[in-house]
């Protein structure tokens, strides 16, 4: 079975036994739900699908609402609801989002490449993709030094995995926190 990594926000049933269990069975390693406040450096789809959508919708708007004062130049112009919603439904469906939320994902540094391991055994430090992380994740990453921290674990892992120290699904949670 190959395995993925499932990054989840910091809603209450994220949280949850049953979520982390399923998780587990259908192959994905879940990483600790991120708390609130940095929604604008990781939520891709808030980076970069949201802002496509708000900004497609915000025009129709404003055209609707010219034509509306054009026609009724005395009244406040309003939307009705069904037209909000087939409004966006229609925008929805315009773009790529899988190529959309591909490369946010790499700009948030949350979907780079992980470096490579050298002969040696040792990690490099920059991953092929670390200069696409831009925006507000940036500045967190070099705060951070991710480059050296996920050097470190990726070290710490490999490490573990010759030996066979690590070689059960089960210990990857565990190990992971060391």
């Amino acid at each position: 079975m190959d395995y993925g990594i499932l990054h989840l926000d910091a809603y209450t049933v994220h949280k949850t036994k049953a979520v982390k269990e399923l998780a587990r069975r259908k192959g994905f390693v879940l990483i600790a739900p991120h708390e609130g406040g940095i929604t604008g450096v990781t939520q891709w789809n808030d980076l970069d699908c949201h802002n496509v959508v708000d900004a497609r919708l915000i025009a129709l708007e404003e055209d609707d609402f010219h034509q509306s004062l054009r026609l009724r130049p005395n009244r406040v112009p309003t939307r009705k609801r069904q037209t909000v919603l087939s409004d966006v439904a229609a925008i929805w469906t315009t773009f790529a989002h899988e190529r959309m939320t591909a490369a946010s994902a790499v700009r948030s540094g949350l979907g780079v490449a992980l470096p490579e391991t050298l002969p040696s055994g040792r990690v490099s430090l920059v991953g092929s993709e670390d200069n696409l992380v831009t925006r507000e994740a940036k500045e967190f990453w070099d705060a951070a030094d991710v480059p050296r921290v996920r050097q470190s674990a990726l070290e710490r892992v490999h490490a573990a995995v010759e030996p066979g120290e690590l070689h059960a699904w089960e210990q990857v949670t565990d190990y992971s926190a060391a």
